[in-house]
């Protein structure tokens, strides 16, 4: 697909360029079908940008853990970040505009694969949908359906916690899996299954 290679190609954040080792386009599960299930996270961490492949490493095999738990895989939920290249030191909140500069990349995929429910996982990418002064805390498992007339167009958004933070945090691991259950059971069965 001329997407993905168009993502792929991308330079338009000179300091994540020069740091990163693979740009990480989404990841469609193969069972995946139109109107399903996105989980959408903040940038890819060392593991993702490593192997050039979303939600991979600690934080995959946790995220396969949730999902397995919500009724769901890996392979029929598409999975995509925020931004697409690993900010230096994991630091996403020192370049802002890598986050506008991807955001062209995520409204293409979003139209490209037409996912019914988008469970935002963490600050980043709940920011893009729900404002910049939301506060995870106050909005997470709490779903706000939108639009065509909204910039990433018609779908139900769902915040919830990243794993990321999951990893440092355990305690918050059984809120996001109540989150994705909630999110499985937005979406039409079919498509998740």
């Amino acid at each position: 697909m001329s997407l993905v290679f168009d993502i792929l190609g991308c330079t338009s954040c000179p300091a994540l360029v020069d740091n990163r080792t693979h740009v990480v386009p989404a990841r469609v599960g193969r069972h995946y079908v139109e109107g399903g299930i996105c989980v959408m996270g903040d940038a890819p961490d060392h593991a993702a940008d490593r192997k050039g492949e979303p939600m991979v490493g600690r934080e995959g095999q946790l995220l396969d853990s949730i999902l397995q738990e919500a009724g769901l895989s890996r392979e029929h939920v598409m999975l995509m970040y925020t931004v697409r290249c690993r900010p230096p030191n994991n630091r996403l909140d020192r370049h802002p505009e890598a986050t506008l500069a991807c955001d062209r990349w995520t409204k293409a995929e979003l139209d490209a694969y037409k996912p019914g429910v988008v469970i935002l996982t963490g600050n980043t990418p709940m920011r893009r949908v729900y404002g910049k002064e939301a506060k995870i805390t106050a909005v997470r498992g709490k779903p706000r359906a939108t639009s065509d007339e909204f910039e990433y167009g018609q779908r139900v958004w769902l915040p919830t916690f990243s794993t990321k933070h999951a990893l440092q945090n355990p305690t918050v691991t059984a809120t996001i899996l109540e989150d994705f259950k909630l999110g499985a059971g937005l979406c039409d069965t079919s498509s998740t299954q």
